[in-house]
C-alpha cells in the first residue's frame, strides 16, 4: 500500500470510530481525507529534488560526498580514499665503518671488492601511531663494470636469519650499473611482517662476492641506503551535501491569528505586532470562538515575537489553564478560547496547528563511521527553519518531529535535508551512506461534503471452535448516492485478533476463527465510498468451546547419543484444554523432564525404538523415535619414559642411543585398533609405531628408537596418538603429551691437552696469514668520481 493510501485508510478508520452510526443528514461533513503534503518524499521522481554539495568552507563541489535520488530513496554517500604518505629515512650508523653510505645521497660512497658494507640506524619514532601500507629499500648504488662471474648480494638483517633481498649479476649489469641518481627501489613486504619497531631495527648488508678466479670483475659503490615507508596519514576536513524540494499546497494544517484579530486590552499596535500600552501593567489579547475544522483536532499552540508572554486556554469548567508555546492542546471540544498576557516585548502572531503535523523520516545509515567526528550530522529544515538534527550513526532510524511552527502562513515552501560529514580520520579509507527511504508530512487534510453509504446492519454470529471460516456478502447489502455498489470498499477489524481474524475481498467479509480458540469478541466493519465516506457497524461473534487432543511436535525421527552421555531432545507437548497430561515412555532410560523435553540416558549401545504415550484422559496419542547409541574409544598418553639399555634416565649424554617408551591408555567404552603413535623431538618426527589393539580401559605400549646428537638443557619430546585422526574418539583434545629432558655434552678429559695445544698454535699461525691477506685486498682509500676522471 502506498503512503497516500495508508494515510487515507488511517483517516477512514478514525472517522469510523467517531461516527459508529450512519449519517443521513445532508450539508454535513461526511468525507475527510488525510493528505500527504510532501508527495515528493517517496523519491519516485528525481526531478523533484535539487541536490548540491560543498567542500569545507568553500563553494567548491564536494570531492568525496555525493547525493542522488534513485531506487525510491535519497542516498547520500561519503566515501574517503586512503590518505597515503611516503617517507624515507637514511642509515645513520655502520658497523663496518662505511661512513660514506650514511645519511642522504650526496655522491660520496663506500666501495668494496669483497668486505661487507653494512648500515643501520633508521629513526621512525615519530610515525609509530600510523598504519603501515608497505616498506621498500632505496639503494643509491653503482657497479662500474659488467659482472661476468662475480655477484653482489643485498641482504636484510636483524629479523631472524639473513634474508636475501636481491642478487646483482651479469644480467643486471650489462656495461655496468649506475643507480646513483636513479636508485633501486625494492619492496620488502614479502620478507617481514612489518611494524615500526622492526623497521627501526633493520640492518642492510651489501656483499660483493668474487669467484676468486683471476681479477675481480668490478667493484660495488654504495652512496646511501634508505627505508621508504608508505603509510596512512591522519587528515581532517568536512563536506556538505544538501537536497531540497518545493512543496505546493493551498491547504496547510494551521490557523494563524494576527494582531488585528480578537480583542486587546492595554495594548497598542506597532510595526512588530502588539506592545504594552503601559509598561507597568500587562497587556491582554483575547481570541475567542476559535473553531477547529470538522473531524480534525487542535494540535499545538505557538507564539511568535520577541518578549515574555503567558498563553492560556479555556477549559471546560470555564477556568483558564496556562500552556507553553509549542505544547499540545488537550482535546476540549469543537471550539476554544485563548487569552495571551504580554509582560514585555512585542508579540507578532499566535498560531494553532491542526492535527499536530509532524515530519516523518525513515532510513538507514550503512557502512562505517569510525573516522567521522561527533560534528557529523543530518539536518532537516522546513521553510528555512531547522526542525530536527541527528548524529550520523550506523543503523536504522525513524523519527516523527512536530513542525507546525515552521509552516509559512500560505503558499509554497521548501523542505531541505543537509548532511555534514566531518572527519578526523587515521587516513584509512571509509564509506558512509545515508539512505533516506521516506520523508513525509503527516497531518494534512482535505474536507468534502457528501452522504455516507447506507447498509443493512449485521446480526450476531455463533459458531463452534475449529468449525472453519465464513464468507459473508456485505457490499450487496449497501447502497450509496454516488458510488456504485461494486465499487464500495469493505474494511473489517477484529477487536480480538487472537480469537478471530477478519479480512475483506470483493465486498465479502471473511471470518476465520483461530485454531483451538474459543470465546466472544466484536467485529467492526466499514463500507467506504469513492470519496472516503463510511458506514460503520459492529456485531458480536461467539465461538463455542470444543475439546481437543494433546499435540506432540518437534520430535525428530532419529536421535544420536554417546553411551554414557545424556541427550535432551527438545520437543513440544501441549494440550490447549488442560495442563494435566499423563506421559510415559517404553524405555526406563527415556524420561520426560519438567519442561516436557525427552531425556535419553541409554545403558547399551545399538539402535533402540522409544515410544512416547500422551493422554489427557479423553484422547491418547503415540509417537516413536529411533535412538542410535554409539560407543567410541578415547586415547590418551599416560606416561613417557626415556631408557638406555633398559634403564630409565632423566639426564642423558650427547650421542646416547635411547628408546622413547610411551604408555597409551584407552579411556573410552570400545576397543581402539591400529593406533598410530608418532615420536617428535623438538618438533621433528623421529619415529612412529602402531599398537594393534587397545581394549577399553586397557594400556598399550609403543617404542621409538633415536639418538641424541646434540646437547640441550631442555629437549622437547612430544608423543602424539592418532595424529591423522583416523580413529573417531570421544575426546580428540587429549592425544598429546610433552616432556623435556636434559642432554649433557661429553667431557673429553686431560688426554687431549697435547692435541689442544697443537691446535691453538696452528690456529694462531693461520690467523696471522689471514690478517696479512686482508690488509692486501681490503678497501683502499675512498675516491670520488671526479678524482678518477682526473
Amino acid at each position: 500500500m502506498e503512503w497516500r493510501e495508508q494515510c487515507l485508510f488511517t483517516a477512514i478508520v478514525i472517522l469510523g470510530l467517531l461516527f459508529p452510526l450512519p449519517i443521513h443528514s445532508a450539508d454535513e461533513v461526511v468525507s475527510v481525507e488525510e493528505i500527504e503534503l510532501l508527495e515528493s518524499g517517496n523519491f519516485q521522481d528525481s526531478e523533484e529534488w535539487e541536490i548540491s554539495s560543498t567542500s569545507g568552507f568553500s563553494t567548491n563541489i564536494a570531492e568525496y560526498s555525493v547525493g542522488m535520488v534513485a531506487d525510491n530513496e535519497l542516498s547520500i554517500t561519503h566515501s574517503r580514499p586512503n590518505n597515503f604518505v611516503t617517507h624515507t629515512e637514511w642509515a645513520t650508523s655502520s658497523i663496518t665503518n662505511s661512513n660514506n653510505t650514511l645519511g642522504n645521497p650526496d655522491s660520496s660512497y663506500t666501495w668494496s671488492k669483497g668486505p661487507d658494507i653494512t648500515m643501520n640506524g633508521y629513526d621512525f619514532s615519530s610515525f609509530n601511531t600510523n598504519r603501515i601500507e608497505n616498506v621498500s629499500v632505496v639503494l643509491h648504488i653503482s657497479i662500474p663494470e659488467e659482472l661476468y662471474q662475480d655477484e653482489v648480494y643485498i641482504k636484510l638483517q636483524n629479523h631472524g636469519s639473513d634474508k636475501l633481498i636481491t642478487v646483482l649479476t651479469n644480467v643486471d649489469t650489462p656495461g655496468g650499473l649506475n643507480r646513483m641518481n636513479n636508485p633501486l627501489v625494492i619492496s620488502l613486504d614479502d620478507l617481514v611482517e612489518w611494524d615500526w619497531q622492526k623497521i627501526e631495527n633493520t640492518q642492510f648488508t651489501v656483499d660483493y662476492a668474487s669467484d676468486n678466479v683471476g681479477p675481480d670483475d668490478s667493484e660495488v659503490r654504495v652512496d646511501a641506503v634508505g627505508i621508504r615507508v608508505k603509510y596512512n596519514q591522519p587528515w581532517y576536513s568536512f563536506e556538505n551535501v544538501k537536497a531540497e524540494t518545493v512543496v505546493s499546497s493551498n491547504e496547510l494544517p494551521i490557523i494563524d491569528f494576527g494582531p488585528y484579530e480578537g480583542s486587546v486590552e492595554k495594548l497598542i499596535y506597532s510595526s512588530c505586532g502588539l506592545e504594552k500600552e503601559d509598561q507597568l501593567e500587562d497587556g491582554i489579547w483575547d481570541i475567542t470562538e476559535i473553531e477547529k475544522p470538522p473531524s480534525q483536532e487542535f494540535g499545538r499552540i505557538h507564539s511568535y515575537g520577541d518578549g515574555n508572554f503567558t498563553l492560556k486556554y479555556k477549559k471546560n469548567d470555564g477556568t483558564f489553564q496556562s500552556i507553553n508555546s509549542g505544547e499540545l492542546l488537550p482535546i476540549l471540544g469543537e471550539k476554544i478560547d485563548l487569552k495571551i498576557f504580554i509582560h514585555d516585548g512585542c508579540i507578532e502572531k499566535i498560531r494553532i496547528d491542526i492535527n499536530d503535523p509532524v515530519l516523518i523520516i525513515e532510513g538507514e545509515v550503512t557502512g562505517k563511521t569510525d573516522g567521522l567526528s561527533n560534528s557529523s550530522q543530518v539536518l532537516f529544515a522546513v521553510d528555512n527553519e531547522l526542525v530536527f538534527s541527528m548524529d550520523i550513526g550506523i543503523g536504522n532510524f525513524s523519527y516523527s518531529i512536530p513542525i507546525g511552527f515552521a509552516f509559512p502562513e500560505e503558499g509554497d515552501f521548501e523542505v531541505g535535508i543537509a548532511t555534514r560529514f566531518q572527519w578526523a580520520s587515521d587516513g584509512t579509507s571509509e564509506t558512509t551512506v545515508l539512505h533516506l527511504r521516506t520523508i513525509g508530512i503527516k497531518g494534512g487534510f482535505h474536507i468534502e461534503w457528501d452522504y455516507n453509504p447506507e447498509c443493512i446492519q449485521m446480526d450476531d454470529l455463533e459458531i463452534n471452535e475449529d468449525q472453519g471460516g465464513l464468507i459473508i456478502p456485505i457490499s450487496t447489502r449497501c447502497e450509496d448516492d454516488i458510488t456504485d455498489q461494486e465499487d464500495l470498499v469493505l474494511t473489517a477489524i477484529s477487536i480480538d485478533e487472537e480469537l478471530v481474524e477478519v479480512s475483506s475481498e470483493d465486498g465479502n467479509l471473511r471470518v476465520q476463527p483461530i485454531e483451538n480458540k474459543f470465546g466472544e469478541t466484536n467485529i467492526n466493519i466499514s463500507i467506504i465510498d469513492q470519496r472516503g465516506n463510511t458506514w460503520d457497524d459492529t456485531f458480536k461473534i461467539r465461538i463455542n468451546s470444543v475439546h481437543d487432543s494433546p499435540i506432540l511436535s518437534n520430535l525428530p525421527l532419529t536421535a544420536y547419543v554417546e553411551l554414557g552421555d545424556t541427550e535432551i531432545v527438545n520437543i513440544s507437548i501441549i494440550d490447549v484444554d488442560t495442563e494435566e497430561l499423563f506421559i510415559s515412555t517404553s524405555r526406563s532410560w527415556a524420561t520426560i523432564d519438567s519442561s516436557r523435553n525427552l531425556v535419553l540416558t541409554p545403558v547399551q549401545s545399538g539402535t533402540h525404538t522409544v515410544e512416547i504415550v500422551i493422554s489427557d484422559g479423553e484422547f491418547e496419542i503415540r509417537e516413536t523415535i529411533e535412538v542410535v547409541v554409539s560407543a567410541k574409544p578415547d586415547l590418551s598418553v599416560d606416561e613417557i619414559e626415556i631408557t638406555k639399555d633398559g634403564v630409565k634416565y632423566d639426564i642423558l649424554e650427547e650421542g646416547d642411543i635411547v628408546q622413547i617408551i610411551s604408555y597409551v591408555r584407552n579411556l573410552g567404552r570400545t576397543e581402539a585398533n591400529n593406533v598410530n603413535i608418532q615420536c617428535n623431538i623438538d618438533g621433528i618426527l623421529v619415529g612412529q609405531d602402531t599398537i594393534e589393539k587397545i581394549a577399553p580401559g586397557g594400556l598399550g605400549i609403543s617404542t621409538c628408537d633415536t639418538q641424541f646428537d646434540y646437547q640441550s638443557e631442555g629437549i622437547e619430546i612430544m608423543i602424539e596418538v592418532d595424529s591423522t585422526t583416523e580413529i573417531l574418539e570421544t575426546n580428540e583434545e587429549n592425544n598429546q603429551m610433552i616432556i623435556f629432558i636434559e642432554v649433557e655434552g661429553i667431557d673429553s678429559g686431560g688426554s687431549d691437552e697435547i692435541d689442544r695445544e697443537l691446535l691453538i698454535i696452528i690456529s694462531s699461525f693461520t690467523m696471522v696469514i689471514l690478517a696479512f691477506a686482508v690488509l692486501q685486498i681490503g678497501p683502499k682509500r675512498i675516491k670520488r668520481e671526479f678524482e678518477k676522471i682526473k
